[in-house]
């Protein structure tokens, strides 16, 4: 199992809340690493910025 699946799953599935079916788990684990994971994660290729802080860099 990789290292980052079980702090996916934190994030994901919190306050005990179950998943009706796995495509809603799917769903919703695509959304987190999307939606937040991705866009918050330092890139080694963007000058070890977050895609957010590299535009901004990149614009001013």
């Amino acid at each position: 199992m990789n290292k980052w699946i079980p702090t996916i799953v934190r994030q994901v599935y919190h306050h005990g809340e179950r998943f009706k079916t796995r495509s809603d788990a799917k769903h919703q684990v695509f959304e987190y690493i999307e939606a937040h994971y991705h866009r918050k994660r330092l890139h080694s290729k963007l000058d070890c910025l977050s895609p957010i802080a590299f535009e901004t860099k990149k614009v001013a």
